[in-house]
């Protein structure tokens, strides 16, 4: 994994008018504690997910499994509706706040069990109680088997083609909304977007502003972090400290739900069509550049559609049908705790994809077709939960959705 040094100079210059580099003191714990009690559990499993170097699509299912128990704990302690899962009619003596703890635990050492601390021994009604919420909701997000299509070299250096076989929540099928495929070779779309990719995603290119480079670094987020979806769900949770508790847990629920289909709907895309990546492509057309590099570390993945643009489309939709055009910032805990900040969640998406450009590693065309895509699972996940009336959102949200 490739670390990108920021220089002073950077830090200092690298002030667009939509997003801007900064500072950001941090939290106490007593006082992340009060503001949030569900961020204990997501920055949990952004560090388990970071440590066992989890790709993004992989990452969405651990962070989708984590909101639908806690959504399903809470509904379980009050007494409403589960989401996917049925609700024993046996009550137990167990207050949210513990079954929440005990969930999150169960679900996590079974999860990540070689670096998970072992859940705390409870009472046999209590276990039974947390058993049954864990237990069905591994049920509904089972991994995807393996697909033995490739050799078996080749098939080592792949990541999840497997996925697109992954069963989605609320998505019919992976190819629901499949892009509509990228442009051909010689095409005036494609030379023009070639041609901004060669010059803006140079590993070292005299052409990116710095801010390009901070945004490629920003939003890189490869195996070995929080993922994209972590990310978002990093953003989101800042996003809610301040409302109430069950607001917090339907939209966290709702978030994961539109990241978790979109990786299904972007993989699925990636694998039908196969598309080359800018270096490959470079290196093997271009006589004056055959030793092309990209800033960033390109993915073992098919490049058509972006994957970070597809999850920043899913995840802004969602924050926007929730909060509208809200500025806000975004803090780096790679980048020695920067913030960078956004006039809404839709400026944040598209500046995540255009990240994937200056990083040398998608096309136009691959990130504005995966915004797209994303945009459409999320309507659909917001549309469908509000018909199960799983969700609540407001009258001038619910009218936007299409």
């Amino acid at each position: 994994m490739r670390i990108f040094i920021i220089t002073l100079w950077v830090l200092i210059y690298a002030l667009p008018s939509s997003a801007v580099v900064t500072a950001a003191a941090p939290h106490s714990s007593k006082q992340q504690n009060a503001e949030n009690f569900l961020s204990i559990p997501f920055e949990t499993a952004m560090r388990y997910v970071a440590e066992a170097e989890l790709e993004a699509p992989a990452a969405s299912r651990i962070y989708a499994l984590l909101a639908l128990s806690l959504f399903n704990s809470h509904q379980f302690a009050m007494g409403g509706d589960a989401y996917k899962i049925s609700i024993s009619q046996d009550r137990y003596s167990i207050s949210r706040e513990e079954l929440i703890e005990g969930v999150s635990e169960t679900l996590f050492y079974k999860l990540f069990p070689e670096i998970a601390k072992q859940p705390r021994v409870l009472t046999a009604d209590n276990q039974a109680a947390i058993q049954h919420i864990v237990s069905q909701s591994l049920s509904i997000l089972p991994l995807p088997e393996p697909i033995i299509q490739y050799s078996e070299a080749f098939q080592a250096t792949l990541i999840h083609p497997e996925w697109r076989d992954a069963t989605p929540l609320e998505l019919v099928s992976a190819r629901q909304f499949r892009a509509k495929g990228p442009p051909p070779f010689n095409s005036p779309e494609f030379l023009k977007t070639l041609e901004r990719v060669r010059i803006y995603g140079e590993d070292v290119s005299e052409y990116r502003l710095a801010d390009g480079s901070v945004s490629a670094a920003f939003w890189g987020n490869p195996a070995g972090t929080m993922t994209p979806p972590g990310h978002w769900n990093q953003i989101a949770i800042e996003a809610i400290k301040d409302k109430p508790y069950e607001f917090q847990l339907e939209l966290l629920l709702t978030l994961n739900i539109a990241l978790y289909d979109s990786g299904i709907a972007a993989w699925d895309t990636k694998y039908h069509y196969n598309y080359i990546r800018p270096d490959n492509y470079i290196q093997k057309t271009d006589p004056d550049n055959p030793n092309w590099k990209a800033m960033g570390d390109t993915p073992h993945h098919p490049e058509y559609v972006s994957g970070h643009s597809a999850f920043s489309g899913a995840a802004a939709g969602i924050l926007t049908a929730y909060f509208g055009d809200t500025a806000f910032c975004s803090q780096s805990k790679s980048m020695w705790g920067l913030e960078r900040c956004f006039t809404s969640f839709q400026n944040a998406a598209q500046d995540a994809g255009q990240s994937r450009i200056y990083g040398g590693i998608h096309f136009d065309f691959s990130n504005m077709d995966g915004l797209i895509l994303g945009q459409k699972v999320a309507n659909h996940t917001l549309r469908r939960l509000t018909e199960q009336n799983v969700i609540s959102l407001p009258s001038k949200a619910s009218q936007k959705i299409k």
